[in-house]
């Protein structure tokens, strides 16, 4: 195995078409596990001699060889030495948040990380450690440039808020740190709020990432549900199966009067 030197930084690029997807004695005949195949779309590493420490960006190639339709993949990736010694592991997982991979159907998916080694891994193996299918983990529908937001949120409440309105919304706007907060309670504030929040639609471009300005609301249902909304400065924050979106706003100008006017200094 060839050494990098500690005073150049190398960029290995591997295209590679050959892949082992490792099962353990003992799996049942029908595991999913064993119907899914990984393989190398693109491996790519780089050392940082800093910190003895490979970077590596990997490109899997995940097919799905079962009946069922998978909604998510967990591997694992072993980096092996030229030797097929194991040097170190990363593990990923693959969610298909609106689209499940359909029997046949492969995709690719991005790993990247960092390990410490004065070496670059010469190949690659992968070890299948769970499936998810699509009826135990169903799709939600990732919101759409023009869709109004109280309709893509995936909560049956929201999509009845305009028949079945909140009980109660509590705001808050963050001002770095300092905190103004509200709580609308009568009917006619509701409808005023429940009137400019099914207006606001999903901007095209996306939002912006920032910090200290977590702003937010809480509706509570005549059920006794809740339901959060998370907005990072003026844009909707939004999880999906672990993985975080952040959509721009349309038509929020009524919404964020309410916001803005019905809140004052917390008083803790």
């Amino acid at each position: 195995m060839k050494t990098v030197s500690l005073h150049k930084i190398y960029m290995v690029l591997f295209i590679l078409a050959g892949f082992m997807t490792i099962a353990f004695p003992g799996m049942a005949e029908g595991d999913l596990t064993q119907k899914v195949q990984a393989a190398v779309a693109n491996a790519e590493y780089r050392y940082n001699e800093k910190t003895h420490s490979v970077i590596f960006q990997i490109d899997t190639e995940l097919t799905n060889n079962s009946d069922k339709s998978l909604m998510e993949i967990e591997y694992r990736i072993h980096f092996l030495d030229e030797n097929g010694e194991e040097m170190d592991y990363a593990e990923a997982t693959f969610n298909g948040q609106d689209t499940p991979l359909k029997p046949g159907d492969s995709t690719v998916h991005y790993r990247g990380g960092q390990f410490y080694s004065d070496v670059i891994p010469s190949r690659i193996s992968y070890e299948i450690l769970n499936v998810t299918t699509e009826e135990e983990m169903p799709p939600i529908h990732v919101p759409k440039a023009g869709e109004l937001v109280y309709q893509v949120l995936n909560d049956s409440n929201l999509q009845n808020i305009i028949e079945e309105p909140p009980v109660s919304v509590e705001l808050w706007i963050d001002r770095g740190g300092a905190r103004d907060e509200g709580i609308l309670e009568t009917p006619e504030d509701i409808a005023e709020f429940v009137k400019a929040f099914t207006k606001v639609r999903i901007a095209p471009e996306p939002g912006e990432w920032v910090t200290d300005n977590y702003n937010g609301l809480c509706m509570t249902f005549a059920n006794g549900d809740t339901y959060w909304i998370s907005l990072l400065l003026c844009s909707l924050e939004y999880n999906i199966y672990g993985e975080w979106y952040v959509f721009k706003l349309l038509d929020a100008e009524d919404f964020w009067e309410i916001m803005y006017e019905r809140t004052y200094p917390a008083n803790y």
